[in-house]
């Protein structure tokens, strides 16, 4: 929880991307229906009352949309430019053969 607070205190420019090892945790509580605390319900930008599924959904909707992936370094903000390592030319996300659809 502290970690996602502090990543959510970060200004959205300055941000990383959610993390993808909250991927793991958010799995777990989707069928979790226990009401969790107003200050966790806050944290999550969820009314009051809500269950931890519905911030495993929170979670998941943060991390499924994102083209890269956090970096452990410096995390919850952004790397330095300098930290950043070159793109290789002509590589792609998708190995070729592959069809991802």
């Amino acid at each position: 929880m502290q970690e996602f607070r502090a990543w959510r205190a970060v200004p959205e420019s300055d941000r990383a991307p959610a993390a993808a090892w909250w991927w793991g945790t958010a799995v777990e509580l989707l069928d979790e229906s226990d009401r969790m605390s107003p200050e966790h319900c806050d944290a999550f930008g969820l009314p009051k009352g809500c269950s931890y599924a519905h911030a495993a959904g929170r979670l998941m909707d943060l991390i499924a949309g994102q083209k890269s992936l956090a970096s452990a370094a410096g995390f919850p903000r952004k790397p330095a430019e300098a930290d950043r390592k070159p793109e290789r030319s002509g590589s792609s996300a998708v190995p070729s053969g592959r069809d991802m659809s």
